[in-house]
């Protein structure tokens, strides 16, 4: 009687223990139906690491590990797209720790990193062009404000070289002019 009792026992903790792993093994299956990559590869390496011998339970694994790999891949594809370059750049990360094998996203990821150092490198441009704007305004005098009086001026001019007129306006104005090689002067007279 004890010896059956023996047996019996060992049976049902053989069998207790076979479920446990099994249990794994087919929520890792659910997991993988659902899509749910990151779920399945935890249920199968812990049914892989009850279990190492099995070839179900590896390929079940391996299965798990190439789908989330091509899934964070995709999605860093995406947010790629949608210029959202962080995120792109921790998904084929992931995708690379699912499966370092996958030169998709190792080049991809090259690729970003990258963009990211010459977006990094035009905005320290930017910045640089900033903070000479910055010094220029600085350094720049300010512009002189002329002072008007309420009353006009009253100017006459009878037979006068238009150089000259232009030099008095200048004067009385505080307006610059500058003349062109080709300007011809001549008497004019005039009234302002």
């Amino acid at each position: 009687m004890r010896k059956f009792l023996f047996i019996f026992i060992i049976t049902t903790n053989l069998l207790i223990v076979s479920c446990a792993f099994r249990k794994d093994f087919r929520q890792g299956q659910e997991a993988f139906e659902r899509k749910d990559w990151d779920q399945a590869v935890d249920f199968f390496l812990k049914a892989v690491g009850d279990k190492p011998k099995s070839v179900e339970y590896r390929i079940a694994l391996a299965n798990a590990l190439i789908s989330a790999s091509n899934h964070y891949l995709q999605k860093g594809k995406q947010y790629m797209d949608a210029g959202e370059y962080k995120p792109a750049l921790m998904a084929f990360e992931k995708s690379m720790e699912y499966n370092p094998d996958n030169n998709e996203a190792r080049r991809r990821k090259r690729k970003l990193l990258k963009k990211l150092r010459e977006l990094e490198k035009q905005q320290q441009e930017k910045t640089e062009i900033q903070q000479l704007k910055d010094k220029a305004a600085a350094e720049t005098p300010p512009v002189p404000q002329i002072e008007y009086e309420d009353k006009p001026y009253i100017l006459k001019f009878a037979r006068t070289n238009l150089k000259q007129i232009f030099k008095a306006l200048e004067k009385s104005s505080g307006v610059s002019f500058i003349f062109d090689e080709s300007f011809k002067t001549k008497r004019i007279g005039l009234n302002l």
